[in-house]
């Protein structure tokens, strides 16, 4: 009876994601042409009194509010990001006895293998994430609601320092092979400079961004990596949005139709391999 319950609460959930898929794309598509109508384009990244509330797409160069120093590998970037991976050795479990990996987080501080044997991790201090919580596009402040959505990582070339040497993209601090406990560290930022004119589009609220309801009931606020100068090069753009969200959304009612498939296969099993055992007895 519970399987039962739970597939038909399954069945539900799915017919459910269905619906919420299509309603979402059938908003999406329909907030195009509202978005193309509304929208006020600037040529400049100037705040005017006269777009306050109003949908605008507004293009220049990004500028963070302050650079980026790292003392001990005597950096400095211009950037509003910086991922630091550190990575730790250590023990993972096994099946029967213990393993070795690369992690940034320690998973288990104390494992126990099949021969009963306890090994422990030590504990340092991993990866980080640095950034401003706001950056500058001409006159308008840019926080970080927008700037989350720039990927445009670019590898950082970490110098040599006492204790660690350049192994592969890593430093790293193990002598020949890895031991329990050592660390190896690389490091990414948002390079200014490369990523270019990106496009804002949003609602213009003081001299800062806030996400704009459309009609449709679906909200405008998007950040694109590339100048857009017009309501063409913009049509493009949304259309595209539209595809990769179609896509993405399809992709999941995809998987949970296999998951599906998976546990009714299992059911039908479970049942006939029931009604075998009955009959033989």
């Amino acid at each position: 009876m519970a399987k039962k319950i739970k597939i038909v609460i399954y069945i539900i959930v799915v017919i459910f994601s269905v619906f919420l898929v299509a309603k979402a794309i059938k908003q999406e598509s329909g907030a195009n042409p509202e978005v193309l109508d509304k929208v006020v384009i600037l040529n400049e990244a100037k705040v005017l009194p006269e777009n306050e509330g109003k949908l605008v797409l507004v293009s220049g160069k990004l500028k963070a509010s302050e650079v980026f120093k790292d003392n001990t590998f005597g950096l400095e970037l211009d950037t509003f990001r910086v991922n630091k991976i550190v990575e730790m050795y250590q023990y993972k479990e096994g099946n029967d006895e213990v393993g070795f990996e690369w992690k940034e987080k320690v998973e288990k501080k104390s494992i126990i293998s099949g021969s009963g044997g306890i090994y422990r991790n030590p504990e340092k201090s991993m990866s980080s994430i640095n950034k401003c919580d706001k950056a500058y596009l001409g006159e308008f402040t840019v926080s970080e609601k927008l700037t989350q959505r720039i990927n445009n990582n670019e590898k950082v070339e970490l110098p040599e320092i006492e204790g660690f040497k350049r192994k592969g993209e890593y430093l790293t601090n193990s002598k020949w092979g890895p031991s329990v406990g050592d660390i190896r560290i690389k490091m990414s930022y948002v390079n200014l400079e490369k990523l270019g004119d990106i496009s804002i589009l949003a609602k213009q609220v003081g001299d800062g961004f806030e996400e704009y309801k459309l009609d449709t009931g679906a909200y405008a606020f998007n950040v694109y990596q590339t100048k857009i100068s017009n309501k063409e090069e913009l049509a493009k753009a949304l259309e595209q949005d539209s595809k990769n969200m179609a896509g993405g959304m399809i992709f999941i009612i995809i998987v949970l139709i296999i998951i599906g498939i998976i546990l009714f296969r299992t059911n039908i099993k479970n049942l006939i391999d029931k009604i075998k055992n009955k009959t033989s007895k």
